[in-house]
Order: C-alpha cells, then sequence, then structure tokens
C-alpha cells in the first residue's frame, strides 16, 4: 500500500472506496507475537493536536506503543502475565491515564505519559498508579468513563456488573441482572458502555438482550429489550449525543437503534455475509460506524442511513478490535495492526 506522511495519512488526500475494491493498509505494524487483542489511539508529549501514537495489548500480556509518524514501536512493556493478556484498554482523564483490563479481571491505571516515556521492558510498565480485580474470567470488555471517574466490568458472577472508581479502587456499585422484560434469564454479561457523561450504563447479556441502567437509580434497569434473536451481544457503542447506538452479536446482523427517555426503539437491522463481530465503534462525529468482523474485515457503515460503504480487507483471520482516530485514520488488529486510510466521505459507493 502506499505510504503517506503523517500517522497513517494525515495530509493525505481523503479516501473514497469505490469501484468495488478495498483499498489496501496504509501501514502494517508488526511486532506482536500472540494475537492483538484492543487498541487505543492517544497523544503522549511533543505530538501535535492529532494522536500520533498507538497503543495494542496482546493475548500474551504485553502491551505496544507505536510511534505512527516514524511507523515504529517505541515500547514494549509486560502489563499482565503470560496466561492472563489484555481483555481491553482505554484512555481518559484529557488522554493522560491509560486504564488496562486483564483475562483475570483487573484492572489496572497507568499514568499514560509516564508510561510512554520508559524505554526498556524492565521499567516501561512500571508501578501502575492503582489497580482493582473482580475476579471475573470472562471476555467482556470493560467500560470506562472519559473522565476516569467510573468504570465498569463483569464481577466473579458473570452475570452481576460492578460499577468501580479506578482512582481509588473502590467498589461503587453491583448491578443485578434484569429480571422482567426478558423473559426468564439474561445469562451472563457480554458487552458493556457507559453514557451520559458515566451517569447511564448499556449492559449487553448472553440472551442478547440489552438493558440500560440509570447509575443514580440503579435498582431496576430503565428497559431491557431483546435485539439480536437469542445471540449473545458482543459489542454495545452509544452516539456522543445520546440519541441512538449500534449493538452487534455472534450472529450475521447488526442492530442500530434509537433513544428516546427511557425508551430504546430498533430503527434497523444490519445484514452481514458472515456472522460475528468482536467490537463496534461509533466516530466521534456520528458519521460512520465501524465493525471488526469474525472474518477478518473491517466493515464500514453510514452511521445515519446505515449502508455499508465498505468492507477493508486484510487479516485473513478474526479482526480482534478497531480504533477511530480523530483524523479519520481507523485502525484494526488480529496477529498484525493494519492503519486505513482516512474516512471522511459520506457519499462513498457500497463495496461489497
Amino acid at each position: 500500500g502506499t505510504r503517506p506522511p503523517g500517522p497513517g495519512g494525515r495530509g493525505a488526500r481523503r479516501v473514497a472506496m469505490v469501484m468495488g475494491a478495498s483499498p489496501d493498509p496504509t501501514t502494517v505494524l508488526r511486532g506482536h507475537r500472540r494475537s492483538v487483542k484492543c487498541l487505543a489511539f492517544c497523544r503522549v508529549e511533543g505530538d501535535a493536536d492529532e494522536p500520533q501514537h498507538l497503543l495494542s495489548g496482546d493475548l500474551d500480556g504485553k502491551l505496544r506503543v507505536w510511534d505512527l509518524h516514524r511507523r515504529r514501536g517505541t515500547l514494549e512493556a509486560r502489563v499482565f502475565p503470560h496466561d492472563s493478556g489484555f481483555v481491553s484498554i482505554d484512555v481518559c482523564e484529557n488522554g493522560e491515564v491509560l486504564l488496562a483490563q486483564g483475562r483475570e479481571g483487573c484492572v489496572k491505571r497507568f499514568d499514560l505519559g509516564r508510561l510512554c516515556s520508559s524505554t526498556s521492558e524492565a521499567t516501561g510498565s512500571g508501578e501502575p498508579l492503582s489497580t482493582f480485580s473482580t475476579g471475573c474470567y470472562n471476555f467482556c470488555r470493560f467500560s470506562a468513563s472519559a473522565d476516569g471517574a467510573t468504570a465498569a466490568l463483569p464481577g466473579s458472577d458473570a452475570s452481576v456488573v460492578e460499577v468501580w472508581e479506578p482512582r481509588r479502587a473502590e467498589r461503587l456499585l453491583s448491578l443485578r441482572p434484569p429480571e422482567r422484560g426478558c423473559g426468564g434469564k439474561v445469562g451472563m454479561c457480554t458487552a458493556l458502555c457507559l453514557g451520559d457523561g458515566g451517569r447511564s450504563l448499556f449492559v449487553g447479556y448472553e440472551s442478547g438482550h440489552l438493558a440500560l441502567f440509570d447509575l443514580r437509580s440503579p435498582k431496576d434497569p430503565l428497559f431491557t429489550e431483546s435485539l439480536s434473536g437469542g445471540e449473545p451481544l458482543m459489542s454495545v457503542d452509544v452516539d456522543a449525543g445520546g440519541k441512538g447506538g449500534v449493538a452487534a452479536s455472534v450472529g450475521a446482523s447488526i442492530s442500530q437503534f434509537k433513544l428516546s427517555g427511557s425508551s430504546l426503539t430498533v430503527s434497523r437491522a444490519l445484514e452481514m455475509t458472515r456472522p460475528g463481530v468482536s467490537e463496534v465503534r461509533i466516530r466521534r462525529d456520528g458519521r460512520i460506524f465501524v465493525a471488526a468482523c469474525w472474518d477478518g474485515r473491517v466493515r464500514v457503515y453510514d452511521y445515519k442511513k446505515g449502508k455499508q460503504l465498505a468492507s477493508l480487507r486484510y487479516h485473513r483471520t478474526n479482526c480482534n478490535a478497531v480504533a477511530l482516530g480523530e483524523d479519520g485514520v481507523v485502525a484494526s488488529a488480529c496477529d498484525n495492526i493494519a492503519l486505513w486510510p482516512p474516512l471522511y466521505s459520506t457519499s462513498q459507493k457500497r463495496v461489497k
């Protein structure tokens, strides 16, 4: 593929994917020895206005920091043990803090600047600012508020969601699974998304139900809706305005929904040719959302119209994670990490 200047395409022309062909990645980042499970763009000291670094965590418990301008790794740090790799990461508190979730239910909070300025594995991970654990061993990604004040993840009983304050490593709430409006047991928690500045929490379950909890009055959910025909939900994201969102499952469809007060309406079901989505993310401007799919593709959709704009092909096995940069760059991960051209146009033709 091409190698435009800047982080995966900064200053490059905006790419319109037409003529039925997937563009090549602008850059492929290699260095992880095991599967990459999570991604996050970030700024570090010396970056311009746009993030020029990428964080990635793998199944072996190692974190890598990538300089996207130079297209190389600047740090490899062991954050979790070999047998307890990464589940998810998030950058919060104005980009100053990294939250890292491991498979044993442990969440570690790091000073991101100090971590990125380290130069060796021995000192790279440093000491976390705080650590807490719920003892949950499932695959559900945690969700953290932008200000870092709250984080939600499953408890040792995987049907129960725990809400923590990461700074003090203090558990604030435990949310029991809904009993009404779901026709029986919902199973374990499989997807989480904090909304409304951390005041509300969307919880997806093994049964395919999505519940919304108001964390100020969390005894019972505001609603519980079935979204995926009984297929376990894998990922949920809500738009910046809190007016709607998307939910994806192990099945072959992605649900778009609208929110109005304490009610949810499914606006459309987007069918895919092959089942399974690892992660969905809505871009902050609300123009597109992307899905990391089990067939290795990254599917790009017009968020308002629900039309598929592109199917990005590079990964040969499950695409595990996606991240959206503020400059329009998309990152996706399997064994390696692919950086895709900036995706700005909403008039792109559909790519099959």
